[in-house]
């Protein structure tokens, strides 16, 4: 017995189902490195129950403005920390009197650079076993 339903042909069984038609590949996007998304992932339970408090608004409207979500992506974020340090470092030249401040800076970037090979190197030492 041939049934077909919506396309689908049921010869022998479940395990004999086949689509009808041309068969469609899927392809994957060319660049599989897309940007973060803007906003986090929100269970939907939480969505239904959650109600804004003070702190939520503040928190919204505090939080920076990135019109460059592929600055986010980490070797995009790596290169142009390398970038601001590079150009920290000719600012503390430019400005003689004002050393201190870029030198703070320079400080806590190389700081979070620091962090970020570890980071690094903890995670490699755990896809090692």
């Amino acid at each position: 017995m041939d049934v077909s339903i919506k396309g689908l042909n049921f010869e022998r069984g479940i395990e004999r189902i086949i689509q009808s038609g041309e068969a469609h590949q899927g392809m994957l996007p060319k660049d599989g490195r897309l940007a973060p998304s803007e906003s986090r992932a929100v269970p939907r339970l939480e969505q239904l129950l959650h109600t804004a408090t003070l702190a939520d608004n503040l928190s919204a409207d505090v939080a920076p403005r990135i019109d460059e979500r592929d600055l986010l992506l980490p070797d995009r974020f790596h290169r142009t920390l390398c970038e601001v340090q590079d150009a920290l470092a000719r600012e503390v030249a430019r400005h003689p009197g004002q050393e201190g401040v870029f030198k703070e800076a320079a400080s806590l970037l190389r700081e979070e650079r620091e962090l970020r090979d570890l980071v690094d190197a903890y995670r490699n030492a755990l896809f090692k076993g």
